[in-house]
């Protein structure tokens, strides 16, 4: 059966979203207003790595990116696509009051719809410092189709989930995901990824 062309991250990031409301409805009574979207805010170029990097002000997070990526808030999660369209990171939140959905939980049962059926790159919960918090990080392998064709392609996905701030009526789950082709992950991690997440800082 073939299965309906539609990319991974954007998939998974809406996959969360909806399980996360489904199991706060279940949860308790309570209710929190949506994810506004940031403002790409441009500023000073920077280098790292060699790569001349912007700023993207979100509404309550900071992250640089590559200049000559696209970058985008309109349909809610954030999201940064490279010039040829082969590899992408997002950001996304949704309020999680008090904490009550654990982010191994989100992660699990995130992976758990995506119709492709990821492997983990290892068994092991593997937690990252990001921001000043620590996040839950999975990382996976499997097909994908690229956004700058349309085909099918083996990649690596990573996901990174936390709740911020901590056991508060505010707290709300933060989602980065980003992927690139299996055969050029560490690459593409090593020269953009990582100086993307060694960026990023929560401002309130």
């Amino acid at each position: 059966m073939r299965i309906a062309q539609k990319h991974t991250t954007r998939h998974f990031m809406a996959c969360i979203v909806a399980l996360m409301t489904m199991m706060l409805l279940a949860a308790c009574s309570e209710t929190g207003k949506g994810n506004s979207t940031g403002a790409f805010t441009p500023t000073a170029t920077l280098l790292r790595q060699g790569v001349a990097m912007k700023i993207f002000t979100g509404p309550d997070f900071i992250i640089r990116y590559p200049a000559d990526w696209k970058s985008t808030a309109a349909y809610g999660p954030a999201i940064f696509v490279d010039p040829t369209r082969t590899y992408d990171l997002l950001i996304g939140s949704k309020p999680n009051p008090d904490g009550l959905i654990p982010p191994e939980q989100v992660i699990k049962n995130g992976l758990a719809t995506w119709p492709n059926t990821p492997v983990p790159v290892s068994t092991m919960s593997v937690t990252e410092t990001i921001g000043g918090q620590i996040w839950s990080r999975r990382a996976v392998v499997g097909n994908d189709y690229l956004l700058k064709n349309g085909k099918l392609a083996f990649v690596e996905l990573v996901t990174l989930v936390t709740n911020y701030p901590k056991q508060s009526a505010d707290t709300k789950t933060y989602s980065i995901i980003y992927e690139a082709p299996a055969s050029l992950f560490s690459q593409i991690s090593n020269l953009y990824f990582t100086p993307m997440l060694r960026s990023f800082a929560f401002t309130t």
